[in-house]
């Protein structure tokens, strides 16, 4: 079977990178790309995306004032190493000059943007899948997941999914076609995929209130749906002959959170694991949710230095990963937030010092009574300033 496995990473001048070299471990499912806005983390996804590409590459650009940008993609092709090469010549937006040594592996290779939006349409005929030609793959991935085209082969699949029964050459289908509505009920156990309407090709769902298309459904839940069912659709029309649970390739997707309440940001990368057990994910995000579940090898922590340049943060792990850590901590450690408390709060806790610096009796009680009501009614912090503020409380009373 063949498999594509992305190793290694080298950047230089391109976008915000002077020069930056990242190590993917073999052993991770997904590998999650964290760090400050503008820092490069989409630019790596670009980066990994371009020997795979014969597509529009004008998001790549050379770092401004330096020569040709140079990009190396190191990756496992079906046990083989290679080193594709990216030269990146051009600096204006409206211009790409790329030199690129190009793999024929692109159909292994998918990106899931941030356009995940879906609005109603209606489905007037269901259509034949596409017949891609080489660089219309090549094309899809620099493009990343078309949308227009995946209520089409949901209703496809499913409704034909007898006479893929009646031959041994699909059985990759109808694998897929099961997992097209199982994943519903992944996603959520309150929800269940219901028909798709053998009349109006609506494809329909079964929700705590009632049935409705699926278009119908919250932003979270089609943004998570689509994302799984976007790259499950890419497979099939790439030819791969493929299962989900048998793709071997990379899966590339900006902003895994996009959309997603926090509760479904704590699950969705053991989700896609689960639903590509074979493939690497690579994914950018900003949710301190999505690390906290991660496991102790699967975080690359970008960090800019003093001087500027980008360079990858060394992460604290242990066996159990992040489980045991709260938010503040993510957020403060591995993703580098240098304060996590907002501007009222600091103001409030630096007086409450001040005060019990100066023993002032009457600010530590004013001051105490602001944190109380400000604090969350279970927060460990509640008591440590209680117990700092007992002998002048405690004066204060008795005095009076």
């Amino acid at each position: 079977m063949d498999k594509l496995r992305i190793n290694k990473l080298f950047v230089s001048n391109v976008g915000p990178f002077e020069e930056i070299h990242l190590v993917f471990p073999a052993k991770s499912g997904i590998n999650l790309i964290c760090g400050d806005n503008g820092i490069g983390k989409s630019t790596i996804l670009e980066s990994l995306a371009a020997p795979f590409s014969r597509g529009n590459l004008t998001n790549l650009k050379k770092k401004h004032g330096s020569e040709d940008g140079k990009i190396i993609v190191s990756c496992d092709i079906n046990g083989n190493n290679q080193n594709l090469e990216v030269s990146v010549k051009t600096y204006e937006p409206d211009k790409q000059n790329h030199k690129i040594t190009f793999s024929d592996y692109d159909r292994w290779m998918i990106f899931a943007r941030t356009n995940r939006e879906i609005t109603y349409a209606k489905l007037n005929a269901i259509s034949s899948d596409p017949s891609l030609e080489p660089y219309g793959i090549s094309d899809r991935v620099s493009l990343g997941i078309p949308l227009h085209d995946i209520k089409n082969w949901i209703a496809n699949r499913i409704l034909f999914e007898n006479h893929y029964y009646k031959s041994n050459e699909y059985e990759y289908i109808i694998e897929n076609s099961k997992y097209i509505k199982s994943v519903i009920s992944i996603l959520d156990s309150n929800f269940s995929f219901y028909e798709v309407d053998p009349k109006t090709y609506e494809i329909k769902i079964n929700t705590p209130t009632g049935v409705v298309p699926f278009e119908y459904l919250s932003s979270g839940f089609k943004s998570a749906y689509i994302l799984i069912i976007g790259v499950l659709k890419e497979i099939e029309y790439r030819t791969l002959e493929v299962s989900a649970q048998l793709f071997s390739g990379v899966i590339l997707i900006d902003e895994i959170e996009l959309h997603l309440h926090p509760t479904w940001q704590c699950k969705i990368s053991s989700i896609l694991k689960e639903s590509f057990p074979n493939a690497q994910i690579i994914a950018t995000t900003h949710s301190p949710h999505v690390i906290q579940r991660a496991d102790p090898s699967e975080v690359i922590a970008l960090y800019r230095q003093e001087d500027g340049s980008t360079d990858q943060r060394p992460l604290p792990s242990s066996e159990y990963g992040y489980a045991g850590w709260t938010l503040e901590e993510v957020l403060e450690d591995i993703m580098g937030v240098s304060d996590t408390k907002s501007s009222v709060f600091r103001a409030a806790i630096h007086a409450f010092d001040s005060a019990i610096d100066n023993e002032d009796s009457e600010k530590i009680q004013e001051t105490l009574h602001i944190l109380e009501k400000m604090l969350h009614k279970d927060s460990p912090l509640r008591k440590i300033i209680a117990l700092q503020a007992v002998p002048y409380v405690s004066n204060r009373e008795t005095e009076q």
